[in-house]
């Protein structure tokens, strides 16, 4: 079995060593660190080059939205998970932009935790529902109040087709397996996606694509 190295960042000590608790007893995990502040957790990131990161919204000295664009412009082969306690829209928005491979809210259970970080690491995105459903919220209100950006080049069907793959929280090797596509066409089909939507993260692929009505979300 494939070891998950993770890195656990928050600022509260009972939550990090819980959460290091949790992770080396299920096998499959490694914990190389935990960071008790924003540069701390960007700093370990960057030196311990981990598969995972755990990381909150609210967070001393540079907060979770800096460190996460700073992880995706220095270490883009590291996913990031977040997990917090905010579900404003805001937050939700701002770490989606940074390149969010998940949220997560800290009410979930051990075993969604466990599972989110697997799917995360395995290149899928997951959502917590209620972050879902604000999504949901969210894009339904501007598909209202606009249409199809014509700014925005048109995705094949094939493309959809992987596109709502991604919403599913389905990684390239699993969509190749799905379509019955080699795994470099896959990769080929996400970096046209990428280019065509003017986005840089799987996870703005989403919102984008459902905010332009290519795609429906699965919860």
């Amino acid at each position: 079995m494939h070891t998950i190295r993770i890195l656990i960042a928050d600022d509260h000590v009972v939550l990090r060593e819980g959460m290091r608790v949790l992770f080396e007893n299920s096998p499959g995990f490694a914990v190389c660190g935990l960071a008790e502040n924003g540069q701390q957790a960007l700093d370990m990131t960057l030196e311990k080059k981990p598969c995972v990161v755990l990381l909150d919204v609210m967070m001393p000295i540079m907060d979770g939205a800096e460190v996460l664009k700073q992880i995706k412009t220095h270490s883009s082969t590291t996913k990031v998970l977040v997990f917090s306690a905010y579900s404003e829209n805001e937050y939700i928005l701002k770490m989606i932009q940074n390149g969010a491979d998940g949220y997560l809210l800290k009410s979930s259970s051990k075993e969604a935790i466990i599972a989110a970080v697997r799917m995360v690491a395995a290149g899928g995105c997951v959502y917590d529902a209620l972050i879902s459903q604000k999504i949901m919220a969210m894009l339904n209100d501007w598909q209202q109040k606009a249409k199809l950006s014509k700014s925005i080049m048109p995705l094949s069907l094939r493309e959809i087709e992987v596109l709502q793959a991604v919403a599913e929280g389905l990684s390239n090797k699993d969509i190749a397996v799905r379509l019955n596509l080699t795994l470099r066409t896959v990769k080929a089909h996400m970096s046209n996606i990428f280019s065509k939507l003017r986005v840089t993260s799987r996870s703005e692929a989403i919102i984008k694509s459902l905010k332009e009505g290519y795609i429906q979300y699965v919860l």
